[in-house]
């Protein structure tokens, strides 16, 4: 982030991601140490800053699971799939409601946000990882295409229905699509 812009990483956001990918590329060239070291880094990022809230999961989450599976800490990795997976039933049960704060403001007043669509779509979006993480392929891609039906534009459902798809094939499973 160039300190230029006045822009900047919150301190509480969950970095997970680059740091599952940063892994992932330093195994591909031959790195084991670098390559744990950055999965260490992912594996124990925890919560992350959402909505001008901490969040004990989120999106994010999913890739330190990844990351505690690629150190082959097979049942911390469960326990953290189980997690989420338990996250994205409440959150699936949870009424939603608007949080008035300044940076929300502008949401609210310029679009139509059908709240209960946008947490079932977390929710199933989340879910979706769990199961992934616990390699139910089959069932992770039928949550996805759910999330994809309901917003054809959500990034990481459609990563992670490439992704599943492909791993699902590997396995000799059938697609659900």
């Amino acid at each position: 982030f160039r300190s230029n812009l006045g822009e900047a990483k919150h301190l509480l956001a969950n970095q997970s991601e680059a740091y599952y990918w940063l892994g992932l590329a330093w195994h591909r060239s031959g790195d084991a140490t670098q390559a744990r070291s950055w999965w260490r880094r992912a594996a124990h990022q925890q919560g992350d800053f959402l909505q001008m809230k901490t969040q004990s999961v989120s999106e994010m989450t999913f890739w330190s699971g990844l990351a505690l599976l690629a150190l082959e800490e097979e049942p911390a990795a469960r326990e953290l799939f189980q997690k989420i997976e338990r996250h994205s039933l409440e959150l699936e049960n949870r009424e939603p409601k608007i949080e008035y704060f300044a940076t929300s403001l502008p949401t609210m007043l310029l679009f139509d946000e059908d709240l209960v669509k946008t947490n079932l779509i977390s929710a199933l979006t989340l879910r979706a990882q769990a199961l992934f993480g616990l390699g139910l392929m089959e069932r992770s891609i039928e949550l996805l295409n759910k999330v994809l039906q309901m917003d054809i534009n959500h990034a990481v459902a459609w990563d992670l229905l490439q992704t599943a798809e492909t791993e699902a094939l590997s396995r000799g499973g059938e697609l659900c699509i």
